[in-house]
């Protein structure tokens, strides 16, 4: 195996370019999630084409500087997790982009953040 480090990676993201890449999660699929923090949206990148999921807002779908993401679950379970650290909530998604659903607030305690960064999935 050959392992060579680029200092770029050439995307063609539709609309603004990108701007800073916070966390990024390959699937077994190939597909490669990025999340464009101060573009406030997440990338899909699957071979040639990049699908954008989000914009900036507090509405659900919506991101307010998105960062940590990761995958989780299995096969038809399997879900996309962002943090969307200025709306101090989590947000989940089909591997394809639709929003399901989002859970949080800022605050102490269960289910409330200050600007969620980083998060860790599990298969189960």
């Amino acid at each position: 195996m050959k392992l060579e480090f680029l200092d770029s990676i050439p995307i063609d993201a539709p609309g603004d370019p990108i701007l800073k890449i916070h966390s990024l999660a390959w699937a077994d699929d190939g597909r490669v999630y990025l999340s464009d923090e101060f573009n406030h949206r997440v990338l899909i990148v699957d071979g040639n084409a990049v699908t954008v999921v989000g914009a900036r807002g507090g509405e659900p779908g919506q991101f307010w500087y998105p960062r940590g993401l990761c995958l989780a679950g299995k096969g038809a379970d399997r879900k996309l997790i962002v943090c969307d650290a200025w709306n101090h909530r989590i947000q989940r998604f089909a591997p394809s982009g639709e929003f399901i659903d989002s859970f949080g607030s800022i605050g102490d305690g269960d289910d409330r953040f200050h600007e969620p960064v980083a998060v860790i999935g599990d298969d189960d």
